[in-house]
């Protein structure tokens, strides 16, 4: 299984889980220079979703971006890559600096280096330093980074997944009855792929 086709499945199975709360979801493919899928609710748009997932596919090196995409006020964010270039961590750290909860998830599916040759077992270590140093990147801003293939992925997302109550909110809880659904909709996608997530 690559890379690519762990994004997919991620960013499906997060879309998935997302609608079927009731959030309100949007993606961008951050590598390929085109319109994102707009937000929006319901089976349809889970279709909408899969097929341009089903698009994605490897345009060589990611083009530059002067800014990261737009996401509504109040949106959980999944940004989802490999880590292997800078991209995702200076789009994550824009959309940290924005203000926006970050959950990173990680789709380098297990690598193999039993068959390498010295040369090449120390050009794949010399990439696995400089991918860690872009996780670190974005752990040190507060972002949490997630493995998908990581046996535990499920119990992990589940409790990052809960909305963040601030104290005002508390307080109108207390006062107006239990908020009526979650008002952060994930807005699920892949980085490199990043993928955020839309609020009301």
């Amino acid at each position: 299984m690559t890379s690519l086709d762990i994004a997919r499945s991620a960013a499906a199975s997060l879309a998935k889980t997302a609608l079927d709360a009731g959030d309100r979801v949007g993606m961008e493919d951050l590598g390929r220079p085109r319109s994102p899928v707009l937000p929006g609710t319901g089976p349809r748009h889970l279709t909408r979703l899969q097929y341009s997932l089903a698009l994605a596919h490897p345009l060589g090196a990611p083009s530059a971006r002067l800014r990261a995409p737009f996401v509504p006020a109040g949106s959980l964010v999944y940004a989802l890559s490999t880590f292997l270039d800078s991209t995702a961590a200076t789009t994550i750290a824009s959309l940290v600096r924005q203000g926006h909860r970050v959950i990173a998830i990680d789709t380098l599916p297990e690598v193999s280096t039993w068959s390498l040759i010295e040369r090449q077992y120390l050009a794949w270590n010399l990439v696995s330093l400089e991918r860690r140093a872009h996780i670190r990147l974005a752990q040190n801003l507060g972002v949490p980074v997630i493995a998908w293939v990581a046996p535990d992925r499920n119990q992990q997302l589940a409790v990052l997944a809960r909305p963040v109550r601030t104290l005002t909110s508390a307080r109108k809880a207390r006062h107006d009855g239990p908020e009526d659904r979650n008002q952060h909709g994930p807005l699920c996608a892949r980085l490199g792929f990043v993928c955020p997530a839309c609020g009301d």
